[in-house]
């Protein structure tokens, strides 16, 4: 997790997906989990030249859902959690906080912004302050001035089976000039897989006959989770995107595939050549599209 500039902190807390998860409650501190989280891991934050650890940081035979680190107060720019262990062999981290030391407890209020909308699975603020909102369905809609708009930016011919549909949208970081919005769907054709799309904005819908596939992910089996779906532009201008392992925890572990990763890639779906060509722990060096891999061994980003 990168802030927005240095911060003093003195608390950070962790926390695992609930047994529960499927209806899960507000956690507690006493909360503790027997199937799914996190058990051991490492806290650290980035001192300007290297990760280290924070103070009572290094968590073993962690069995709590909601765990609590608090340290002398430290000034950092970015913070992450090593995980080393977890149960069922996947990391299930939900939330990641961080307290600024000596301020007040945050408050927040929560105010509806639109309503009519089913199926919401993303949403992205534009640079002039209008919010897209996915639908499953395959509906991007707009949000104006406090309104929903009736007419979609687009509507898109999806399969929302399952976990499947229109799952993420992003802004081009020149997004003033070239107007370009990118989405991420689950495509019908020519077989049912997940696809990345640019479209041109025309004001508040897009340009008749703008849609550029940049991505083609691999085609999907007959499992209806594990689909991903989000992406957003980076600091360095590049688009990141996160996809499911499609259910089958070895393609997470494969280099030979897309699925079950994180992917970066150019704007115009070129691909960056300073992507890694290995990774710990997996065998192999991706090769042609694969080469997006930016990072695996994912279940469900």
């Amino acid at each position: 997790i990168t802030f927005s500039g240095s911060q003093m902190i003195n608390e950070i807390d962790v926390f695992t997906l609930q047994d529960n998860f499927s209806a899960p409650s507000p956690p507690t501190e006493s909360m503790t989990f027997t199937q799914y989280g996190l058990t051991a891991f490492d806290v650290q934050y980035w001192d300007g030249s290297q990760w280290l650890l924070v103070p009572n940081g290094h968590i073993t035979g962690n069995n709590l859902v909601w765990r609590k680190i608090t340290f002398g107060a430290l000034t950092t720019t970015k913070i992450r959690v090593l995980v080393s262990n977890a149960l069922a062999g996947y990391s299930r981290i939900t939330e990641i906080e961080a307290y600024t030391a000596g301020g007040p407890a945050p408050t927040f209020n929560s105010v509806q912004v639109a309503s009519g909308i089913s199926n919401p699975t993303a949403m992205a603020f534009a640079p002039d302050g209008r919010l897209f909102v996915c639908q499953q369905t395959g509906q991007l809609r707009v949000i104006e001035n406090g309104a929903l708009l009736a007419t979609p930016f687009t509507t898109l011919t999806v399969n929302s089976s399952g976990e499947r549909g229109l799952l993420g949208v992003a802004f081009d970081p020149n997004f003033a000039s070239n107007q370009f919005v990118y989405v991420y769907y689950t495509a019908t054709t020519p077989a049912i897989h997940n696809r990345v799309s640019r479209f041109t904005a025309s004001g508040n819908v897009a340009m008749a006959g703008s849609e550029v596939p940049i991505l083609h992910l691999n085609n999907l089996s007959s499992a209806k989770n594990h689909n991903g779906g989000a992406i957003h532009f980076g600091p360095d201008g590049l688009l990141y995107i996160a996809v499911g392992e499609n259910a089958n925890p070895a393609n997470s572990q494969s280099v030979g595939n897309l699925l079950g990763k994180i992917l970066r890639i150019n704007s115009d779906g070129t691909l960056p050549i300073n992507n890694p060509l290995t990774f710990p722990g997996v065998a192999g060096s991706p090769s042609g599209i694969n080469r997006a891999i930016w990072s695996v061994g994912l279940r469900n980003p």
